[in-house]
């Protein structure tokens, strides 16, 4: 009797062990607090952000509060998972709709540096993205320099596709101090199978480029219906 009672004390001790070293590698505790302490919207903020970067918050929001009779078409600046399952209106499927949601609007222009990939050579990451919601590259600029002696700085720009196909798309000079009209437009460079490179052919003292992209859409030709912080529920006029 005795060998059984000590047997089930220490398998519960051992159970009572496991359960505690589980708990706190996984923040058993924490996250059963988080559960109880917070209503669902607040979870859903905190997990996805209200309006940055993925907006569920704001897309729950806006969606309770307009009654939507469409799905409007969301455009979000970041590049996250697709967040439409948020708003969307299984039984509106199909129906246009004149309303457009921006989330992480960084204005009708926003300017970028571009990531050095290579001695001279720079690139613009994530470009098939960035041009589903830019329309150019209206201005290019170097920047960050040192002991720079040319005034003029020769500058290529080209593609690479998957299989280092390499295509010149324009051969550019810029000058030192100045930023300089580009309008490279985008669906103009057939960029889904493509990278997109700014080599410079005589600057090796140069560190940085910076460029800015000129936005699709400019919320001076729309009705704002409802903002919050970079994030905007609008309608077409």
């Amino acid at each position: 009797m005795n060998k059984l009672k000590n047997n089930f004390v220490q398998n519960s001790i051992l159970i009572i062990l496991v359960l505690f070293f589980f708990s706190t590698k996984t923040n058993f505790v924490k996250n059963i607090h988080f559960i109880i302490s917070k209503n669902y919207d607040e979870r859903i903020n905190s997990v996805y952000g209200f309006c940055s970067p993925e907006g569920i918050g704001y897309l729950r929001s806006i969606k309770k509060k307009y009654n939507f009779k469409e799905n409007p078409k969301i455009i979000n600046y970041e590049h996250v998972p697709q967040n439409n399952w948020a708003i969307l209106n299984t039984k509106n499927i199909g129906k246009a709709s004149n309303k457009l949601i921006f989330l992480n609007y960084p204005g009708p222009q926003y300017e970028i540096n571009l990531n050095k990939s290579n001695k001279g050579i720079y690139e613009l990451k994530d470009v098939e993205f960035i041009a589903q919601n830019f329309e150019t590259i209206s201005k290019i600029k170097v920047s960050d320099y040192a002991n720079l002696t040319n005034e003029e700085i020769k500058l290529e720009i080209l593609s690479i596709d998957k299989s280092l196909n390499k295509k010149i798309i324009e051969n550019i000079e810029l000058r030192k101090n100045k930023k300089e009209n580009l309008n490279l437009i985008f669906k103009n460079l057939n960029l889904s199978e493509s990278k997109l490179f700014f080599k410079l052919h005589n600057s090796n003292e140069v560190k940085s480029i910076d460029i800015t992209l000129q936005n699709k859409y400019d919320l001076n030709n729309f009705k704002i219906i409802n903002e919050f912080e970079n994030c905007y529920l609008v309608e077409k006029l």
